[in-house]
């Protein structure tokens, strides 16, 4: 985990002050990286100051499949995360 500069997610409102690559955790983030919010499975990309914006479905998809699927399961796993977090 990589600390960022407080942000807020654009959907939910939650706070961001770090950062996370679930498949290499020496990868710092960058600008243009594309991440989900845990809170609320926004799609987000970061800034060149490393805040965070919603990133638009025609943005998601233009990634190529390579880059896509990965992010879609992701989402995915965080979606399942929160339905059984509500339906408690």
């Amino acid at each position: 985990m990589h600390r960022t500069p407080d942000s807020e997610c654009p959907a939910c409102h939650s706070k961001i002050t770090a950062a996370a690559n679930l498949d290499d955790a020496s990868l710092v983030p960058s600008p243009g990286d594309v991440s989900v919010c845990i809170e609320c499975a926004q799609i987000l990309t970061m800034n060149d100051d490393l805040t965070v914006r919603a990133y638009s479905w025609d943005e998601v998809f233009a990634l190529e499949i390579e880059a896509r699927d990965p992010l879609m399961n992701y989402r995915a796993a965080v979606l399942t995360r929160l339905e059984g977090k509500n339906g408690q």
